[in-house]
């Protein structure tokens, strides 16, 4: 089995990739900012988000880091501009060259966002259209694993969850 390094696995989406992942037999380290107030059934490793090398040197020995980690804040977001930028595209740079270090994959964890709606079964090489700053900033954050990891990277988008 694997082993998988999640960014964000306390949050929502993390939290269930996380848990799908063990109970598929998969070794599962979360990556987070700060010790969880709740422990989940898998260890977290704190790690400066700002810093690749801190999370390179967490991801040693890795199979993969899935990147789920987002800020969520949305009123913040739309307040300071580069905080959103930081929060989204600046950590997947960080992850993505954290990886990259390691010898590890990318999976980014995006989102449908990042499309207008009027098409059907996009994959995720298209470009995307997004209409709103939430997808503006998860696009900008695909174009990361583009650009950083082009032949190891993967994204995968999931609907929206929001509501």
């Amino acid at each position: 089995m694997a082993k998988i390094a999640i960014t964000g696995s306390t949050g929502f989406v993390g939290s269930n990739i996380s848990s799908v992942l063990l109970a598929r037999g998969h070794e599962v380290l979360g990556l987070g900012r700060r010790t969880p107030v709740v422990a989940p059934n898998w260890q977290v490793k704190v790690v400066d988000f700002t810093d690749a090398n801190s999370i390179a040197e967490a991801l040693q020995g890795f199979d993969a880091v899935v990147h789920c980690a987002i800020a969520n804040d949305f009123n913040k977001l739309v307040d300071d501009r580069i905080y959103a930028y930081d929060s989204y595209v600046g950590l997947t740079q960080s992850v993505t060259r954290a990886a990259n270090t390691a010898g590890v994959k990318p999976i980014l964890i995006s989102t449908d966002w990042v499309m207008d709606g009027t098409q059907h079964r996009v994959p995720e090489t298209d470009p995307g259209n997004p209409i709103n700053f939430y997808g503006a900033l998860k696009i900008l954050s695909e174009q990361v694993i583009r650009d950083l990891a082009p032949q190891n990277g993967a994204i995968c988008r999931i609907a929206g969850v929001m509501g």
